[in-house]
Formats: C-alpha cells, structure tokens, sequence
C-alpha cells in the first residue's frame, strides 16, 4: 500500500530543506545585522525594511517618540525614557487563503555603545568561532530580527498557503514601546509571536507565555539630627533620627509584606519557582565616607516588587506606599519630614494558558525542532509579550540561546548558530501551522 504524503507532512519536509539549503545565507544574514549595528540605529532599520520588501511586504517605517506613548496601565518616570525620534519597520504580508493571521515582532535596537574595552572578541566582526557568534546587540535583539527575515524567506520559498503575516521590527529599549506603536496603527492578528533570545540562556528550552508585573521605587527617608555641635555624632545618636536604621526597619517590613502578598496572590507557575510576589532591593544610598561620624540626612532606597497577571500595578504601589508611611509613623519626631516615595516604573503582568491553541502549536513545533518539549519560563517581568495580550491577541515568546548579555553586565555577548537556526525553523513551521494548512 503506498503512503501518501499530506500536505502538512510535504511542509514540514519543504521548511527542513529550505533552512538546510541556506543555512550559509541565514548565518550571513545575522553576520551583516551585527556589523550594520555599527554603523547606527538608522542603517539597521533601512536594511529591515529593504529585506521586508523583497520578501513581498507592504513596508512602512513609523517614526513616534516614547514619551507620546504611554501604554495602559503603565509608566516610567522622565529619567528612564529616552524622548529622541525612534523608528519601527512594519511589513504586511498578504495571505494566499483565509487562515490565521499572526504578528511577528523583534526590537532592533541595542544598547548604547560603551564599554568595548572589555570585549575580547571585535564587537562588529560577528565572530562565529566555536558555535557561537559574538557581537554587539545580537542577543537583544538582532538574533530575533534574524530569525523573523529568515523565517519568512524559508516560508516564502516553499510556497505554503498561509493567512496574512504582519512582520514588526520595532524600538524597544529606554521604553519606546515600539510594539504599541503597531497596536495602535490598528495592525492586528490572531496571534503573534515575540522573537527574542531567551535571557535565561535555556533557548529553545522554554518559551514565555507568563510575564509578571513591574513596579520599580524610590523612596527617600530624612534623617534628624542629633542635638550636638560636635563633629562626632556616636556618642548622641540615640537622639537623632538615623535614615540609615529606619532604611533597615524598612527592608524588614517589605519582607514582611513579601511573605504576605505571596500567600495572598497564588500563581502556581511563578510559585513553582519560588514566591508569586518578589520584593527586591537593589541599591541603598547614605551619607559620605569622610562623614562617617555624622548622622546623614538621608538615606535612599531603590527596589522593584514583581507581581502575578492579573494584578494592577497601583494595587501593589498602594501595599509598598503603606508600609513605607507605617514605618515613619512609627518614630515621629517634631520637626521630622515624611519619607518621599518616587515610583519609577510601572508595567501589569500577562499570560496565555499553556493549553491555549498558539502556546501548543509554539510547544508543538519546538519539539518537532529540538526533540525536546519547551517548559514555560514565567520569571521575565515587563516582557514585550504583554502589549499583543492586553489588546487581546495571544502572544507567546522564543528565541535561541544567548549569553553574557552587556544589558546583564555581560560583554562579549554571543548567540549558539545551532539554537538560532532551529529558532529559524521552529519559526517558519509556526507560521504554516498557526496560519497555514498544517492545523
């Protein structure tokens, strides 16, 4: 009896010999991205455009400037926003049948250029010595921006019907928002997919479908001084209000409410690894080294609390503020000053269910990839995959493995070729499953 090859199964075997076949070219592509990124932002985004373009697109380039794009239920303070003109290249694929539709997205800006000192590696010669290639921004984000051109030119070369694609290269860092650029301009679809290498460094190993909320504060706390003229306070601190210790009393009781939010906000996934809310401290500022003897007149806090889906960012700013004001209630003194509490970023959580369709066919073609089956990694606050899910399209993220990121303190960042040209062909079966004639 002769087995006849479905449609499905002859795609599957197509996108596995298009990447085979040009598996030197999607390297190259990657190589030309990571030297483009020295010559500036401007360069990059005209070579996107110009590959969008060749692959069938309708192109257009959209210059906006973060600061006029509050998304909802979100903010960051003046000090984090970069206000310059930014740009995203948005490319419109139209579909050959009336399938799902799906939105690809990547950022293609990188971090400042600094720093290149410490490279042991060029940071533009996109070295690919030893399975990995190193290079300047290729982790976040040029390798996504790879991997979506390549996977369009691989769908594109074997001809699968395939409902309409939107392909995105947005502005990201310093809160551009790029992404919601795109929503706004009315662009939409069924799903969309965020192309990103995994900062966790599992790569394909996972993929995000959960991304908790953010909250990032300042909070400032006055000292008083001790009733002295002496240049030597120790002898009459218990006189004075020290910034330093009521600071202390501080990361005790947001400890505290730590433990309590976790108990009062469950969400399995984040739980599994650990707390469902996370209070962190990162940096406490007091006083001068040559003024040690002195009782400083403040002392400043900076920590973010990261949080379940679901949970509105003021409902944890209202939980931070109140035991910031119980802690300065605590020790009134005459004259005193309240403590000041500055918030410097807000994003909400989101998610899919692992069981939705798009998570499953993500899972799905993962595995057909690698052999092995993705987990979920729900740790990544503030992920991009939160803006297509809170305008109600399902959004789910993946990219290959990375490391030594410079945005982590990192230099030398590297992406595995192996992992980015798997990422290329999980990515290209995605779309024929999601949008084509494989579902």
């Amino acid at each position: 009896m002769r087995t006849v090859a479905t449609s499905a199964s002859m795609n599957t075997e197509a996108i596995d010999d298009a990447i085979k076949a040009y598996r030197d070219a999607y390297v190259t592509r990657l190589s030309s991205l990571v030297q483009g990124a020295a010559t500036g932002e401007d360069h990059t985004v005209r070579a996107i455009a110009e590959s969008l373009e060749s692959l069938g697109c309708q192109v257009e380039v959209v210059a906006h400037r973060a600061s006029d794009l509050p998304a909802s239920d979100e903010f960051a303070h003046p000090e984090l926003v970069d206000s310059c003109l930014r740009q995203s290249v948005i490319g419109q694929l139209p579909g050959r049948r009336a399938g799902r539709s799906l939105l690809l997205f990547c950022h293609h800006d990188t971090e400042p250029i600094a720093g290149l000192e410490a490279w042991r590696h060029p940071p533009f010669a996109a070295d690919a010595s030893g399975g990995r290639m190193v290079g300047w921004g290729i982790a976040d984000d040029l390798a996504g921006v790879g991997v979506m051109l390549c996977a369009l030119d691989a769908v594109r070369r074997i001809g699968a019907p395939i409902g309409t694609i939107i392909a995105a290269s947005i502005s990201s860092k310093r809160h551009a928002c790029g992404i919601v650029t795109v929503l706004r301009r009315g662009y939409t679809a069924d799903g969309a997919l965020y192309l990103h290498p995994a900062e966790s460094g599992n790569g394909l190993r996972e993929i995000k479908a959960v991304t908790p909320g953010l909250a990032r504060f300042r909070v400032t706390l006055h000292g008083f001084p001790a009733p002295t003229q002496e240049p030597e306070h120790t002898p009459v601190h218990h006189e004075a209000v020290n910034p330093v210790l009521v600071a202390a009393r501080l990361v005790g009781a947001l400890t505290a409410l730590e433990e309590q939010l976790s108990d009062e906000m469950r969400h399995p996934l984040i739980e599994a690894h650990g707390r469902s809310v996370s209070i962190h401290i990162g940096h406490i500022a007091a006083g001068e080294p040559g003024a040690a003897s002195r009782v400083p007149d403040t002392c400043v806090v900076i920590g973010s609390v990261s949080f379940p889906p679901g949970i509105r960012p003021t409902t944890m700013m209202t939980r931070v503020e109140q035991v910031v004001t119980a802690i300065a209630a605590a020790d009134p003194r005459p004259g005193s000053r309240p403590p000041r509490v500055e918030w410097l970023l807000a994003t909400p959580g989101a998610e899919i269910s692992a069981d939705h369709p798009l998570c499953a066919t993500a899972s799905r073609v993962i595995e057909r990839t690698t052999g092995v089956a993705p987990s979920i990694n729900p740790l990544h606050p503030a992920s991009d995959i939160r803006h297509p899910i809170l305008a109600g399209i399902p959004c789910v993220g993946l990219g290959p493995r990375c490391g030594d990121l410079v945005q982590a303190g990192g230099h030398d960042e590297w992406v595995d070729v192996e992992d980015y040209l798997q990422a290329i062909n999980a990515t290209a079966h995605l779309i024929v499953d999601w949008c084509g004639d494989g579902v």
